[in-house]
């Protein structure tokens, strides 16, 4: 069976191999070293179970959920983000300028 090559280890590269995988397909992720490492960190303002409204198909979501926290440490965050209580307060003139 052929490998399918992908440049890249960003959220986009990882979503395409992903459901290449799914499909039964063979895949070498590729980085700027010439190999791919797991990514370090990843960040989403959605959980799991939302990730098959984003990529539009369930079995595909899974998927790529399943080969992104196989053995990963999950940090579950929870509360209003620094970025929106600033931008909140900026809006409101809480800044204190």
């Amino acid at each position: 069976m052929p490998e399918n090559v992908v440049f890249g280890t960003g959220p986009l590269e990882l979503a395409v191999a992903g459901r290449l995988m799914s499909s039964g397909q063979r895949v070498r992720l590729v980085n700027r070293s010439g190999k791919a490492d797991a990514p370090k960190g990843m960040t989403s303002n959605r959980g799991f179970a939302d990730w098959d409204q984003v990529f539009h198909e369930a079995v595909a979501a899974t998927a790529i959920v399943d080969r992104l926290i196989h053995n990963a440490v999950v940090l579950n965050v929870r509360g209003r983000s620094y970025r929106m209580k600033d931008l909140q307060a900026t809006a409101t003139g809480e800044n204190g300028s």
